[in-house]
Formats: structure tokens, sequence, C-alpha cells
């Protein structure tokens, strides 16, 4: 197991253990916290879920209104909104046609659901300067997105950019 999947299980994990700290702190068990927010939270899930596979895997841009807010904010890409993100996706289908993200695990609290992924593809074309490789690769990742009324607001992620990169290098 990498360092980045060890990182990435603590932190998923770390963030299960405030919830159920915070759970247990009201004392109840989670099974009798309140209805509505158990919905809520598997919406919300659901919503992350239709979104990773209709616009990640789908490559269907033009869903993209169905799932972002009109202020989406993106704390990963470049610039901060939903530019930045569809910048990102076209990036992906030119250097990653076909990839798949694959949800390991998602877990939802509040208007917060968190992902934890792996990405797998082939190195088809042009990616940060290095040529395709032809060569298969497989990263791992985290995601947290911020769901209102059925619509993304914000989000973060990483992925295991050095392993992507050591994958795709032409140095063997």
């Amino acid at each position: 197991m990498t360092i980045f999947r060890r990182m990435l299980y603590t932190a998923c994990i770390v963030r299960l253990f405030d919830y159920y700290t915070a759970v247990s702190l009201r004392r109840e068990p989670f099974y009798l916290l309140p209805q509505e927010a158990m919905m809520s939270s598997n919406a919300n899930k659901d919503v992350i879920t239709r979104f990773i596979t209709e616009i990640w895997n789908g490559n269907n841009l033009k869903a993209l209104d169905t799932f972002l807010d009109p202020a989406y904010y993106d704390y990963t890409y470049e610039p901060r909104n939903r530019e930045g993100l569809e910048r990102a996706l076209l990036l992906m289908q030119t250097a990653f046609p076909g990839h798949e993200t694959i949800i390991e695990e998602i877990v939802s609290e509040g208007d917060t659901v968190a992902v934890c992924l792996t990405l797998r593809g082939t190195h088809a074309g042009p990616f940060r300067g290095l040529p395709a490789s032809g060569k298969p690769i497989e990263i791992g990742g985290y995601r947290f997105y911020k769901v209102s009324d059925g619509k993304i607001t914000s989000h973060r992620g990483l992925i295991d950019l050095p392993s992507l990169l050591q994958q795709i290098s032409t140095n063997d």
C-alpha cells in the first residue's frame, strides 16, 4: 500500500471517527438519528454517485447544469469555478480517453459527501508536457463535495499525482 493510499484511508477514517464521535456525544445511536437527516445524507450520496457516473465516467459535460449550483466553487481546479472543472474534465478526456473513476467508499454527513476513489485508464494523449505513452494507469484519490438542495456547491480533491506521473513516465 502506497503512502498516499494510507494517507487517503486515514483521512476517510478520521472523518468517520469525527462523525461517530459527534453522534455519541449526543448519546444517540446512529440508527436513531432523525430520519430526514439520514434521507438527506443518502440523497446527497446519490447526487455525487450520479455526478461521477455521468460527468467523469460518461464525459457528459452538457449535464453539468443538472449537478452544479450556479455559485459552484472549486478549491482544486483553476479557475475556481465551473470553468476550472470543465478544463479538468477536458484534460482527462484528452489524456486518458475512456478513463473510469471507481467509487471505493462514499460517506455523507450533513451537506458533506466524502469519496475515496480509484482512477483507471490508459495514457493516450499529452498530460503535463508528457506525450502519450500508451501505458495503463491506476491511482487513488479523494474528493469532498458540499451539496445543497440537490446541487453541488463546492469541491475539494486530491489525486496521487506523483504516482500518476511515475506511471506514465517514458523512462523505464
